[in-house]
């Protein structure tokens, strides 16, 4: 069945409800029949944008770290105005969608090694935690440097977390 312009319309409303099961920090589970009844949609409509349930995690996990790593890039060391700006940016998208602070919230609390997936995720969006490290590979830092990540991503979730209330 050919799509029709509107698929990514409605990919983004199965997103969006799917986030808003998150309405508070803690995990929610959700069925995809209570998906596809709160949208007012079919199962099989849920099903022609995404295969399973899995799926749909996935893709909601990619949006949040996508949009993370997108304010994240422009992070300078060099430039503070501009890490400044992006951080200010950061926190204004975070207020503007407080599911997807709970959502990490969520899976940093209830999956085991989860910030040690979130690292290789950010890098796989062209974030690298690792500098001054010339000459050397990324997994001959990945343990020191998933600590200082761990660290950097457990204050700021905790800035977001109360920024957020």
């Amino acid at each position: 069945m050919a799509r029709n312009s509107n698929s990514k319309n409605t990919k983004e409303i199965i997103l969006d409800t799917a986030f808003s099961f998150l309405e508070h920090p803690s995990y929610n589970s959700f069925s995809m029949n209570e998906l596809a009844a709160k949208i007012g949609l079919s199962k099989p409509a849920i099903y022609r944008h995404f295969k399973n349930k899995d799926a749909l995690i996935d893709a909601m996990e990619d949006l949040v770290i996508s949009n993370l790593a997108q304010y994240m890039k422009d992070f300078d060391a060099e430039n503070l105005e501009q890490t400044k700006k992006s951080l200010a940016d950061l926190i204004e998208y975070f207020i503007e969608n407080p599911t997807h602070i709970n959502y990490l919230i969520g899976q940093m609390s209830f999956s085991p090694n989860y910030e040690e997936h979130m690292f290789k995720k950010m890098n796989d969006f062209g974030i690298s935690f690792i500098s001054g490290k010339s000459g050397k590979t990324y997994a001959e830092h990945f343990s020191s440097d998933i600590k200082i990540f761990t660290q950097h991503v457990f204050a700021g979730m905790t800035i977001f977390f109360f920024v957020k209330l």
